[in-house]
Parts: structure tokens; C-alpha cells; sequence
């Protein structure tokens, strides 16, 4: 008996465990979460790439604007500098205009607005001028002198005789600037026209 009975447990024994080969398989699971995972970091990357090309079109628009708003502010300089020089050359020429015509009448002039009528270019550039506007006196008085002698019947106490009549026998009408003119005088004249 002893013998069946050792028998049968040698046979009862169970049968050593199966053991199943490790494999490297992820569960389904597993693989559906990390598929899950990696959408969701592309998707992220995507936006993150499309914010970036966003972020570059507006630097680029605004460089665009920039470059836009520079050259409207240069414009804008340019035109303040001429507008600047152009005020600055005519209060010049005022101011040298207001010192000949005095030396003028200094020297005896009588018709100083004819006078700087027949002034030319080149006599002003030989008439020297200090920073602040005021021309030389010396230079002044020479070029009135010279002037005096070409047109001697612009200056009183000249030989010439100053004459009001005409040839024809008519009086010249007195001509005045507009700036000796009133409102009144200047409407009539231009109605007259």
C-alpha cells in the first residue's frame, strides 16, 4: 500500500508551473495611452509652431508698420527742415535788405526800392555777414557807392534833375508798395483792374 500510495503522489504532484517566455509586448492599454499621450504633445507642438509663425508675421507687420512710420517721421523732417531754411533765408535777406536800404538812405538815396532792384546777386555775396545777420558796414557803403555812380538819378543832390512830368506832359502817379498801401487803397486798385 505504501507503495500505490507514493505512486499516485508522485503523479498528483502538479506539474511545475508554466512559465511563459517574457515577451516585450505592452498591454493594449498601455500602447492606447502612450498613442493618447503622443497626439496630444504633436497637437501641442503644432499650435506651438502655428502661435511661433503667428508671433513672427505680426514682428514682421510691425517692422513693416516701422519701417512705414520712419519713413513718414524722415518725410515729415525733411520738410520741417526746408520749411526751417526757407524761413531762415527769407528773415536773412529781410534783415540784410533792412541794413542796405538804411545805408542807402544814409548815403542819400531816394529810391531805395529801385535801388535793391538793380542790387545783383553778385554784389550781395560781396557783402560780408556775420553769425548774427548784420552786415558788414564797409562792404555796405561800397556797394551802395558803386551803385551810386551806375543809377546816380536814384540818390538825391545827384545832377540829374528829378522831373515829375512825363514826357507827354503828364504827372507819373505815385507808386506805392503794398505794404505803405491801406485795405481800402488796395481793393480800389484791384477793382480798377
Amino acid at each position: 500500500m505504501s507503495e500505490e500510495n507514493t505512486a499516485p503522489v508522485e503523479q498528483q504532484q502538479e506539474p511545475a508551473a508554466i512559465v511563459e517566455p517574457k515577451t516585450n509586448s505592452v498591454s493594449y492599454d498601455s500602447h492606447r495611452k502612450l498613442l493618447g499621450e503622443k497626439k496630444a504633445i504633436q497637437t501641442e507642438l503644432h499650435e506651438l509652431r502655428a502661435a511661433d509663425e503667428l508671433r513672427k508675421q505680426e514682428k514682421l507687420q510691425a517692422n513693416g508698420k516701422q519701417d512705414e512710420v520712419i519713413l513718414a517721421l524722415r518725410k515729415e523732417l525733411a520738410d520741417k527742415d526746408a520749411n526751417y531754411k526757407t524761413t531762415t533765408d527769407k528773415v536773412a535777406f529781410d534783415k540784410f535788405e533792412a541794413q542796405c536800404v538804411l545805408k542807402a538812405k544814409e548815403l542819400g538815396c531816394s529810391d531805395t526800392e529801385s535801388l535793391m532792384m538793380y542790387m545783383s546777386k553778385e554784389r550781395m555775396a560781396s557783402i560780408q555777414v556775420d553769425e548774427r545777420l548784420n552786415a558788414n558796414g564797409d562792404d555796405l557803403t561800397r556797394v551802395v557807392n558803386e551803385l551810386k555812380e551806375l543809377k546816380p538819378n536814384l540818390f538825391t543832390g545827384s545832377n540829374i534833375n528829378h522831373n515829375p512830368v512825363t514826357m507827354a506832359g503828364f504827372k507819373k502817379q505815385e507808386v506805392k508798395t503794398l505794404r505803405e498801401m491801406s485795405k481800402s487803397d488796395i481793393v480800389s486798385q484791384l477793382r480798377n483792374l
